[in-house]
């Protein structure tokens, strides 16, 4: 049984951090590699709460703060190749379908992306993990070590 990897975790202690990947949207957005820390449940109960409540405006402002507090590093750059500073309010200057990926995999919403540049057995891994979760749990490795 995996609790945990550099991708997932069923479990978050303090500090945790997980590596996240969004592929390149063609005509919207680049790659994006990341490191996070996921948002745990109390607090994406709220900050939900204060989504669905707020202006539009507002929402997305509660989202990139969200995110702010997150991602404790990323790989973005401006079109001059400058790094982008991970704050709310570059984040709000961020493509939006960037900006929603980026919110629903830190808020746990979404699994992250596989990272072509990650080694074999971490790409593997996260594809179980997506298998399992399809499965609704049961992992797929193990049944077939059961069935042989």
């Amino acid at each position: 049984m995996n609790n945990g990897s550099k991708f997932q975790t069923g479990y978050i202690p303090d500090g945790y951090t997980l590596d996240g990947f969004i592929d390149e949207v063609r005509g919207q957005h680049p790659t994006l590699s990341f490191k996070y820390r996921p948002i745990r449940s109390q607090d994406r109960a709220v900050i939900q709460d204060r989504i669905q409540k707020a202006q539009p405006s507002k929402s997305e402002e509660i989202k990139a703060s969200a995110i702010a507090s997150s991602v404790i590093e990323w790989d973005l750059e401006t079109p001059d190749g400058e790094p982008v500073s991970l704050e709310t309010k570059e984040i709000l200057k961020c493509q939006p379908t960037l900006t929603d990926s980026l919110y629903l995999i830190v808020a746990g919403f979404a699994p992250t992306g596989i990272n072509p540049e990650w080694n074999k057995a971490e790409r593997d891994q996260v594809a179980d993990d997506e298998l399992e979760k399809a499965l609704g749990g049961v992992n797929a490795n193990e049944e077939i070590a059961v069935k042989n």
